[in-house]
């Protein structure tokens, strides 16, 4: 082992962009950060605007059907002859129903976009010789890293519909998820996304992270249809069974634990597998890159959140299964007040 002041003076210098030469960690290729920051910025700003129009145009209407929705006059007739007490007991239910509108409003947006982006990531999976739907093994996300920059243009403007998707879902939840019990993880979990899609494709570890959007999409897609079916019920009867909501339940916790928890945890592994023994991830190795063990953490943490998320889905199975009753509303982890009823 070196001796402790000689070894601080080597990681504090290998941190430094021009403390030594990066001949092998040649990276920032087809990147032009002032040009591709305005790209995002539009991005984002087109996301928001489609996502007004959608909910607007389409989908807040559908929604309130499927949801069987009350028109202020229908409100109006129900409440005829009914007690303060009734009445104020209705007003609380129209609040909830408009509290479930806008949650499906933003689940039917997230699944048109999600199902885009998954597809468009398939597209790039299925073209590169690399990716594990061609090898049939996920190692070559990490084995060779850093990997060659040639293999970047074509994957480029994917990142930065990602990185502006992830933006705008940054200002939506800002906007619409301040009620959630987990909201500052779901804003944690968006940064994580940008800083690693960021730091991946400038430090040539683009193979990664395409593989990471790949397989977490797929999550995203299962679970917002079947927070879609359950919000149903009241429209289909068929819905109502705690037999659907109970496989509904499975289908989401076995495909978040399979592919946000189980490969997304086989690409952490393979990081460590492949890019460790070459003293890129360790302080005390001549070798050490800052980057590259930045990379390795943030998406060891966001393996972490999808964990937390996957066994609270395990927790809610476990005691739907105790209690005898499936039926369950798949909610959003609401704030709850001190009497135990959801804000």
């Amino acid at each position: 082992l070196q001796p402790t002041a000689p070894r601080l003076c080597s990681l504090l210098c290998s941190l430094s962009p021009t403390a030594r030469p990066m001949v092998a960690l040649d990276r920032g290729h087809h990147l032009n950060f002032e040009e591709d920051l305005k790209i995002v910025g539009i991005g984002i700003v087109f996301f928001l605007a489609v996502r007004f129009a959608f909910l607007t145009l389409f989908w807040r209407p559908v929604s309130r059907w499927l949801l069987v929705w009350q028109s202020a006059e229908e409100q109006a007739k129900e409440q005829e002859g009914k007690s303060a007490e009734q009445i104020e007991t209705l007003k609380e239910a129209v609040k909830t129903k408009e509290i479930e509108v806008e949650k499906m409003c933003k689940y039917g947006w997230h699944l048109v976009a999600y199902i885009l982006l998954w597809v468009w990531s398939l597209q790039l999976m299925q073209q590169a010789e690399w990716s594990f739907l061609n090898t049939g093994s996920i190692s070559q996300c990490w084995d060779g890293y850093p990997h060659p920059g040639s293999e970047k243009p074509v994957l480029k403007s994917f990142v930065l519909a990602e990185i502006a998707w992830y933006g705008h879902t940054f200002i939506e939840s800002a906007m619409v998820d301040r009620v959630r019990g987990d909201f500052w993880m779901m804003m944690i979990h968006h940064v994580l996304a940008v800083c690693l899609l960021v730091g991946a494709f400038w430090g040539n570890g683009h193979r990664a992270v395409i593989t990471v959007c790949f397989e977490q999409d797929v999550g995203d897609i299962v679970l917002y249809i079947s927070k879609m079916l359950v919000k149903c019920d009241g429209r289909f009867a068929v819905l109502k069974s705690d037999v659907v909501h109970g496989v509904l339940l499975v289908w989401l916790a076995v495909t978040w634990w399979g592919t946000r928890c189980g490969i997304l945890g086989l690409i952490v592994y393979q990081c460590y597998h492949f890019v460790a023994p070459s003293g890129l991830i360790v302080p005390w190795d001549e070798r050490f890159d800052g980057l590259s063990l930045f990379l390795f953490l943030q998406l060891t943490l966001f393996w972490v959140l999808q964990v937390i998320w996957g066994w609270n889905l395990w927790l809610v199975i476990y005691r739907k299964v105790r209690s005898g009753e499936l039926h369950d509303h798949m909610g959003d982890g609401e704030k709850k007040k001190k009497g135990g009823k959801k804000e």
